[in-house]
């Protein structure tokens, strides 16, 4: 993420994390910096806290010029079909990344210890193989790595970016959006996409009173996501930087 021996590499999607949290580890001799940061898919709508934690930490880093070299995107593979969820979840990692960014995009497909070798390879084939998944992001040059719960296959995984000279360092799209919109959140395109995801569900428990009438738990949720929804109004200090 640095400059010199120093990389920073962004993981999302699974992460059990609150907050942006750097961790710094030697490999190979080298230093590198990798932020692990919360993930997404939150049922009770907390995907608007993390979106705008992460949507900080962009800025900031933006503001410093200490760009990322990398990131990760992990994803269970323990399902064959792929759900709403996580067709949600990675549209808006790929409007935070940027399609400019892709080859410096590592998918990381986990939880392979849970899964037969032939069960997992067809789950992954059929993301694979699907444009509005990771068929995309694999055409412009991410690369796909298997996790298998110890230090070699961590370590594979950050060897991609060590031994490549083809990563410089990248300014994701959230961040360019950010600094064009003078730190306004809902004008980038990733928010847009994190309100349409967040407005959906809405819709559906608006549906929900519809249908069984408005009940104490309906009624807070329903207050839970449109207060969720309106911290996307957050405006965030900014610097501008060239895009």
């Amino acid at each position: 993420m640095a400059s010199g021996k120093n990389m920073g590499i962004g993981h999302t999607a699974e992460a059990c994390t609150l907050d942006v949290e750097p961790a710094e580890v030697t490999v190979d001799g080298m230093s590198v910096i990798i932020y692990d940061t919360p993930g997404f898919d939150d049922t009770e709508g907390r995907d608007a806290e993390i979106f705008t934690k992460i949507s900080k930490y962009l800025a900031s880093s933006n503001a410093r010029d200490r760009l990322l070299n990398g990131v990760i995107f992990m994803q269970q593979i323990t399902e064959v079909r792929v759900p709403a969820s996580e067709r949600n979840r990675t549209r808006l990692f790929k409007e935070i990344v940027g399609a400019e960014n892709y080859n410096q995009v590592a998918i990381v497909s986990t939880m392979w210890n849970q899964v037969n070798k032939d069960f997992g390879e067809k789950n992954e084939k059929n993301r694979a193989g699907d444009e509005n998944v990771w068929g995309d992001m694999m055409g412009r040059g991410a690369q796909v790595f298997r996790f298998q719960n110890d230090a070699e296959s961590a370590l594979a995984i950050v060897r991609h970016f060590l031994n490549s000279r083809t990563f410089p360092h990248a300014r994701m799209k959230l961040q360019k959006e950010l600094s064009l919109h003078n730190g306004h959140l809902n004008q980038t395109s990733a928010c847009k996409e994190l309100e349409s995801i967040l407005g959906a569900r809405l819709k559906e428990l608006e549906i929900q009173v519809e249908l069984v009438g408005e009940t104490e738990g309906l009624r807070a949720a329903i207050e839970k996501m449109k207060g969720w929804l309106s911290r996307l109004k957050t405006v965030i200090t900014v610097h501008s930087k060239k895009c």
